[in-house]
């Protein structure tokens, strides 16, 4: 069992009189990290969405039904709470008329809690996303040593918890295609499950690149509206995450274009069945990359912190591999693995924006990582 970062995070929010929602995609660990949470108080109560008398506990209740069922609890977790009718009712009651009951829930897709916890629960939520395993969290259980031996299998095979402990082939291919489809295929708005399929082995072929939506469009038969909002949808999903083009100043600087890339490599390599080991493919390094700067992404979350994040180039091809920009300080990554690899860095970019500069590669990569 690994011990989450965010889990120290979540304690210091507890008993506010207000929800916590631990939201991210399937099988990243928010049960596990539910219970452990429940295990460290006393008067706790699990409720999980596929156990139907628990499920009657929430639903058709009145407030003094709630305040009878939970008087003599402190926190109650509720699993998979998007399954469960009419929830957010559910939860606006709970917090509104049971100020001693802690109300803990875990939420497995993002397509309607962007919009929906603004309506009812302005003001009464704290929300976490829990993503896959990062690799401080693995250093934190293995050792240094063992993460720094296992860092090439971690790009191949991803950092979901069950993938950690077996790099097979086989569980990441049922991962991939009994968790990561499953929320997107019961959508109504997705109306070609083929062509989702196919968009997706796109986009694991483009990372690194700019990605075209007209380009996209031609490959998976959508027109190019459509592909965009699909790729909205996968974004809701925890699959990718877009990067988009940091432009503030230089006249040929790339203003609209943007990178996507995939919270998980193992999840990416998965769809376009790719396990190959890293010296013996051509795409090690939008791979590596792709993985570092998830890697990096998830540490800032982790540790409370949300930079703007984007990507530099100009229409010369001068880039930054990866650039942030927090309490208006720039910092610009490149990424290396090569350590001897000579960087050059657009001299127009560092008189510009004066940027913290950092060059990540295979020999400091633990000092950005861990």
């Amino acid at each position: 069992m690994y011990k989450r970062q965010i889990e120290w995070h979540i304690k210091e929010h507890l008993f506010q009189w207000k929800a916590i929602i631990i939201y991210g995609a399937r099988q990243v660990g928010k049960t596990t990290l539910c219970k452990v949470l429940l295990s460290q108080y006393s008067q706790t109560y699990y409720i999980s969405w596929d156990d139907p008398y628990s499920i009657e506990l929430l639903t058709n209740k009145t407030v003094n039904d709630y305040q009878t069922l939970f008087q003599w609890y402190k926190i109650l977790c509720i699993d998979e709470a998007q399954n469960i009718k009419n929830i957010w009712s559910v939860l606006k009651l709970l917090i509104d008329h049971l100020p001693w009951l802690q109300v803990i829930a875990t939420w497995s897709s993002s397509f309607d809690l962007a919009n929906k916890v603004n309506e009812p629960l302005t003001g009464r939520v704290h929300m976490f996303h829990l993503y896959p395993l990062s690799i401080s969290e693995i250093s934190a259980n293995h050792g240094v040593l063992w993460v720094d031996q296992q860092i090439n299998q971690r790009v191949i095979y991803g950092m979901y918890p069950e993938l950690v402990a077996s790099n097979n082939e086989k569980t990441l291919i049922s991962l991939s295609e009994s968790y990561v489809y499953k929320d997107i295929f019961a959508l109504d708005l997705i109306k070609k499950s083929d062509a989702i399929i196919k968009l997706l082995q796109a986009l694991a072929y483009q990372i690194w690149n700019q990605v075209s939506y007209s380009e996209l469009s031609q490959i998976v038969g959508l027109d190019p509206k459509t592909v965009q909002k699909y790729i909205h949808i996968l974004e809701q999903a925890f699959i990718i995450f877009r990067l988009p083009s940091f432009a503030r100043n230089l006249r040929n600087e790339l203003k609209t274009t943007q990178k996507i890339y995939f919270w998980d490599t193992g999840i990416r390599n998965s769809l376009i069945r790719r396990f190959s080991l890293l010296d013996m493919r051509e795409d090690t390094g939008a791979l590596r990359e792709n993985f570092v700067i998830a890697e990096l992404l998830k540490s800032a979350s982790n540790t409370n912190r949300f930079p703007l994040s984007f990507f530099w180039r100009t229409k010369t091809q001068q880039e930054i591999d990866f650039v942030q920009d927090y309490n208006g300080q720039i910092t610009a990554y490149e990424i290396k693995w090569n350590p001897n690899k000579k960087v050059s860095r657009p001299s127009s970019f560092v008189s510009t924006y004066n940027p913290i500069k950092h060059v990540i590669t295979r020999s400091n990569r633990a000092s950005y990582l861990l």
